[in-house]
């Protein structure tokens, strides 16, 4: 780990993370066909890591994966847990496997968890306030107050007790 220099739009940004030519280093060390590949994407709005097969002059690279979670909703910034998910990726490797399958139960289980935590919390909260356990007091805005004030001096003028 490193600090890594990154302009964005004019400004400087050191922050703590691998540096490409590690990350490359590392890659080929595992297989000296595998290639690193920055690009700048305008779906995500930054840099965004691919990594190629090398299949030789002849024949064009093939894409291996793309360092982003499975949505496609965020570029992960690049770091040394993507040599990790090669060698999860990698048919000879002895690394455990990535299952497809199994990671999208883990997440479905996840989120199912989530939403049944919210749900509960949400249940006690109105159950507290529908019990009368818990009151939502709100102040009175400010314009309500100067009106009451205005009515009860008026109601003072005319001689009752306020």
């Amino acid at each position: 780990m490193g600090l890594v220099y990154q302009s964005e739009g004019g400004l400087v940004v050191a922050r703590e993370a691998a540096d490409e030519s590690s990350v490359r280093r590392a890659l080929k060390d595992r297989d000296p066909r595998l290639r690193l590949v920055p690009q700048h994407s305008d779906h995500f709005g930054c840099t965004v890591y691919k990594v190629f097969y090398d299949l030789g002059s002849d024949r064009p690279a093939e894409f291996f994966f793309g360092w982003w979670n499975d949505e496609m909703t965020e570029a992960y910034p690049l770091s040394h847990a993507l040599v990790d998910m090669v060698d999860r990726l990698d048919k000879n490797s002895r690394a455990p496997k990535y299952d497809p399958d199994a990671e999208e139960a883990r997440i479905k289980a996840e989120r199912y968890a989530d939403y049944h935590r919210d749900m509960d919390e949400l249940v006690r909260d109105v159950d507290a306030r529908l019990s009368g356990k818990k009151s939502f007091e709100q102040k009175p805005g400010l314009s309500l107050q100067l009106s009451r004030r205005r009515e009860r001096a008026k109601l003072r003028d005319r001689g009752f007790r306020v």
